[in-house]
């Protein structure tokens, strides 16, 4: 199993946009083969211009996560993400589970 971590720099005045996108885009996401989960969190400090959400994401294995960045909904619905975003995405895909 693996972790997809993505931070997404959205602008402000887009975040509404982004969320009702995101909201929109989610059950599809889960439904592809591999997908274990799915969440979005926000970052708790606040900036004038940018507010960073995070995906959060398992996935049965790096293959299924490869699958959904080639396909064509991702490719399509990534532009849109986009277009709401400040900078550009920053991604981080981890492999293990978390020790106590």
């Amino acid at each position: 199993m693996i972790t997809r971590i993505v931070l997404l720099p959205v602008r402000k005045e887009k975040l509404k946009e982004f969320e009702l996108l995101f909201g929109l885009i989610k059950p599809t996401i889960l439904s592809f083969e591999g997908c274990l989960s799915l969440d979005l969190l926000e970052e708790t400090s606040d900036s004038a211009t940018i507010v960073n959400r995070f995906t959060y994401s398992k996935w049965r294995s790096e293959t299924a996560l490869q699958n959904y960045l080639k396909s064509p909904f991702f490719l399509e619905t990534w532009p849109q993400v986009k277009l709401c975003l400040q900078t550009k995405a920053q991604a981080w895909t981890l492999q293990g589970e978390a020790k106590n």
